[in-house]
């Protein structure tokens, strides 16, 4: 669920930061590229335009950079599997230690506790859930965070909350818009800087080997382990960086919560109601059902139809068409 790019601070965040660090990784390697071809431009010019450069190539990669750091696309599927694994036991661990400091009569602990887990996807994030208690389902605590606000219509109201997104999304009004998105600029921008952060620590620990092996470098060899100790700093900082991905995501996914809650009613599902009535002969009444929507999101998002929750979805045209005399 993506808000689009904006100017102002939201430019400066999503863009200047994460292109700047990125930058600072990259100008060694390509000011000694241009001494070598002998073309004169000065470090100044070359990091300015590089951070813009690379901050823009970073926001069109931004879906890519996401699925990496959630850990839905790029992952060993063996490496996954372990790692959901071991953020179900951390979940776990937060659970009891919530219900430990319960039993000792510290409410503000345990409400520290269930508010960390309870981030996570309630009941594995499907509809209808089959528990209240929230399940592990990403391998990363930032892509369990994400999932978690992204599931909560899903589960709390049988709406699905990523195809619905945009479609609440044109009906508010500008002011809270802008506020959403300042806030996810504030997300965006910690992850990029963590992505750029990794960036760099790969390019100066290239550039180590570059001198130190090769003896091929912008340092002296007497130097060389200044490379390693840069590529080490951005290392630790890439991960600051994440964590305070996971802090602002968390933020950011109430506020999505709570859009949800408020702005539900301006969903407007009769039409496309009135279309699979047309195809299938099924009449919707009554006033607002999760099966109903269910059933306009399979039409809207797949063209797809289902008689009963517990049937296999059919492709409509082919219900439409058994129905034709």
């Amino acid at each position: 669920m993506k808000l689009p790019i904006s100017f102002g601070s939201r430019l400066f965040l999503r863009l200047l930061i994460p292109g700047a660090i990125a930058a600072f990784g990259l100008v060694p390697g390509l000011m000694s590229i241009l001494l070598h071809f002998k073309i004169n431009i000065g470090a100044a010019t070359v990091f300015a335009v590089t951070t813009l450069l690379v901050g823009w190539f970073i926001n069109l990669i931004d879906m890519p950079i996401y699925m990496l750091f959630e850990g839905r696309r790029f992952w060993p599927e063996w490496i996954r599997k372990a790692r959901v694994g071991a953020q179900q036991k951390k979940l776990d661990c937060w659970l009891r230690k919530a219900e430990n400091h319960r039993t000792s009569n510290n409410a503000y602990a345990a409400i520290e506790y269930d508010i960390r887990a309870y981030r996570y996807p309630v009941g594995g994030g499907i509809y209808p859930p089959t528990s209240g208690r929230p399940i592990a389902v990403m391998p990363t605590e930032l892509g369990n965070v994400i999932y978690g606000f992204e599931t909560y219509a899903t589960v709390k109201y049988g709406v699905d909350g990523i195809f619905f997104w945009d479609r609440i999304l044109m009906a508010l009004d500008e002011n809270l818009r802008k506020h959403l998105d300042d806030q996810q600029a504030l997300c965006d921008s910690a992850l990029y800087a963590s992505f750029s952060c990794v960036l760099g620590s790969l390019l100066f620990t290239l550039y180590w080997v570059l001198a130190k092996i090769w003896n091929i470098g912008l340092l002296n060899e007497n130097n060389a382990y200044m490379n390693l100790i840069v590529a080490a700093f951005l290392l630790v900082l890439s991960i600051a960086f994440y964590k305070a991905a996971i802090s602002t995501n968390g933020q950011f996914g109430e506020r999505i919560k709570a859009m949800f809650d408020i702005h539900l009613d301006k969903i407007s599902i009769d039409r496309a109601l009135d279309v699979i009535g047309q195809k299938t002969g099924t009449v919707y009444a009554g006033g607002f059902h999760p099966d109903k929507v269910m059933a306009a999101w399979r039409y809207l998002r797949w063209h797809e139809y289902k008689k009963t929750p517990g049937d296999a979805s059919e492709d409509i045209e082919d219900v439409f068409a058994s129905r034709r005399p």
